[in-house]
């Protein structure tokens, strides 16, 4: 196949694989001296699901901030600049080509509003390749950012995401449609948008997708309305911004196309432009070699200042946001690693869209994947550094602080291994739970890292390791291949991988994923006897890992493969040699051993008793010579 016709192929082919494909069309303006939108959405939901529809589910996300009932806020009291309602003045649909009227929307998870349902059986459903359109107007108001939709607290921002009237997921039959939890995220269909957005002279637009249309001002009004459209998406999330330096670069496909990259940067960050633009074009680069090319002609990055909740370190389709903060040196990588691991999200999540609600680390375990791998590919190692006072990045290693004031440190500088934050936090929470339970049950944000980012990273590791690094990415672009612009499970990853793989991977499918997966394993004696060295090994935890152990002697190296499975196991190497080590995994394959230090045990070889000797011998040899000596 001509290679250029590789990525139209893919698309095209792609179409026919959407469970839904939605369109919409918004005319939103935005008043800063109201902090609030204005907007009108017509919606035309399109029954792929299997089934007929007999009641429609929408996210009303913004209700999340509306009171301390919600279970986002979960009893905490939202700040008062915060508040913020959905306010209807207009809700309509037609269904099945009849004439609109208005719904009754109810709320199964009362009092939190951000899941709505409307009752269609009275109106004999939607059936399976129907249609029902939507025709709503409603007005917002733009909180002060206290989660990932607001405005900064000098106005210079604002971030509209999460932000309108969305169905949920309609698959099978069912509808996958949860209210707005804490810790995990979103899941919802892929459509095309058209969006006209007016907005003050004074701000600029940070829109994904193409302009469609040449801008329009009203000079008198002191307004300009801008059109974009962008297609093959599952969310669309913008900002305005004012006092912001635009910057751009563009990456150039193997095929000839290409990417508009476009930062939008806080005017005191601007030294920092081309640390921002080249890890966007590092990960397209990496990407592209490995996986497949990003398919969209454009791709954005905003800088968000400090004081904007948690806006910033934000993925979607199409635009992405990052803090640069005041001191960011370029030995501590924190800017590269923010901006890398959400640009791979564009394709963990952006095109191959699983349920973050339910399976949130098929998303962020991926991205820190590839943020791994692309800084060891285009990066120097990492320096460790600590905060004073968690403010000010030093060189150094703390080893002891209280109150965010070290104690004990030192300044010498550290390469830091790659895996060593998602290691970290990992044997903090080994416990934390099974990656194949629900994302949403998380008990604290501690757990919620500790397990869909840095467990699931080990896991997608650990399955290098196991596979080899050049196969292993041919399996992830198989699967980005097979389920781009579809909603895979976990299942179906593990399905898709004990396909290809073609090795026996369960160990890990059940105590790493299925399981909680803690586990310790170690050397606790060597022994030599005539013809053989026996060296017993321990397996504390319920983490099963098979593993090589690996025995050194004065004559050479042997190996054996041990399963793993029993508490104790003893293992004889037949050979006349002195031992002088034993080791476990001595290629660290296995990522969850929680003790790295017990792996490997050094004998007191009889030759030492033997040396021990001679070197007495020597000491007072010499010590006899120097007498005599001192005689003659």
């Amino acid at each position: 196949m001509n290679k250029l016709l590789i990525i139209p192929f893919l698309l095209l082919f792609a179409d026919s694989l959407f469970s839904q494909r939605s369109q919409y069309s918004f005319d939103v303006e935005l008043h800063p001296t109201r902090k609030s939108l204005s907007v009108t959405q017509e919606l035309k939901w399109i029954n792929n699901g299997g089934a007929t529809a007999y009641s429609f589910y929408l996210h009303l996300y913004p209700n999340a901030y509306s009171s301390s009932a919600s279970v986002y806020m979960g009893g905490r009291v939202v700040p008062p600049n915060s508040i913020t309602r959905m306010r209807f003045t207009e809700f309509k649909i037609a269904s099945a080509g009849k004439n609109y009227f208005e719904p009754l929307l109810t709320y199964p998870h009362a009092p939190d509003s951000t899941v709505a349902v409307i009752d269609l059986a009275g109106y004999g459903g939607v059936p399976p390749g129907s249609s029902v359109d939507f025709r709503i107007k409603y007005t917002l108001r733009i909180p002060e950012a206290y989660g990932r939709f607001g405005h900064s607290a000098d106005q210079n921002l604002y971030w509209i995401a999460q932000w309108y009237p969305k169905p949920g997921v309609f698959q099978n039959g069912n509808w996958e449609c949860q209210p707005f939890f804490r810790f995990s995220e979103f899941f919802s269909e892929f459509a095309d948008y058209k969006i006209k957005l007016t907005l003050p002279s004074a701000y600029t637009p940070v829109l994904p997708g193409e302009p469609v249309t040449s801008v329009k001002e009203n000079r008198q009004a002191g307004k300009k309305t801008y059109e974009y459209r962008i297609s093959r998406v599952h969310n669309l999330a913008w900002g305005a911004v004012r006092e912001y330096l635009p910057a751009a670069a563009k990456y150039l496909r193997r095929d000839g196309s290409t990417i508009k990259v476009s930062a939008f940067l806080l005017p005191y960050n601007d030294a920092n432009k081309n640390r921002a633009l080249n890890a966007v074009l590092n990960t397209l680069d990496y990407f592209e070699k490995h996986i497949a090319p990003y398919p969209y002609s454009t791709l954005s990055i905003v800088d968000v200042p400090g004081n904007s909740g948690v806006i910033a370190s934000m993925e979607y389709p199409g635009v992405i946001t990052y803090n640069t903060g005041y001191f960011i040196p370029d030995y501590s990588l924190e800017l590269e690693k923010v901006i890398v691991h959400e640009v791979a999200h564009q394709f963990f999540y952006g095109i191959v869209a699983n349920n973050e609600v339910a399976e949130a680390w098929l998303d962020e375990a991926f991205a820190n994947y590839f943020t791994t791998k692309i800084l060891g590919e285009y990066y120097p190692p990492e320096k460790s550094f600590f905060r004073l006072f968690g403010y000010y990045p030093v060189p150094g290693f703390v080893l002891l602080q209280q109150s965010e004031i070290p104690v004990i440190y030192t300044l010498s500088s550290f390469e830091v291994p790659l895996l060593a934050y998602s290691l970290s936090r990992y044997y903090r929470n080994p416990e934390a739970g099974s990656l194949s339970s629900p994302s949403w049950k998380a008990l604290s944000w501690q757990h919620y890292t500790a397990l869909n980012y840095s467990k699931g990273e080990l896991l997608l590791h650990a399955l290098e390791r196991q596979t080899g690094e050049k196969e292993f990415l041919q399996i992830l672009k198989g699967y980005y291949e097979k389920y781009a612009y579809r909603h895979p499970t976990g299942e179906d990853f593990w399905n898709f991988l004990r396909t290809k793989s073609g090795r026996n991977l369960e160990f890990l499918y059940n105590g790493f994923y299925k399981g909680s997966g803690k586990g310790d394993y170690k050397v606790t004696e060597i022994r030599r006897a005539k013809g053989s060295v026996s060296v017993r090994v321990e397996r504390s935890g319920e983490g099963i890992f098979p593993s090589e152990v690996q025995l050194q002697t004065t004559g050479g190296t042997f190996k054996m493969q041990w399963s793993g499975e029993e508490r104790v196991k003893i293992l004889k190497f037949k050979t006349h040699d002195f031992p002088i080590s034993a080791e476990i995994d001595p290629e660290r394959k296995n990522p969850f051993d929680i003790n790295y230090a017990n792996n490997s045990m050094t004998v007191e070889l009889q030759i030492m008793g033997s040396l021990s000797i001679s070197l007495k011998w020597f000491f007072w040899m010499q010590n006899f010579l120097m007498i005599m000596g001192g005689l003659a």
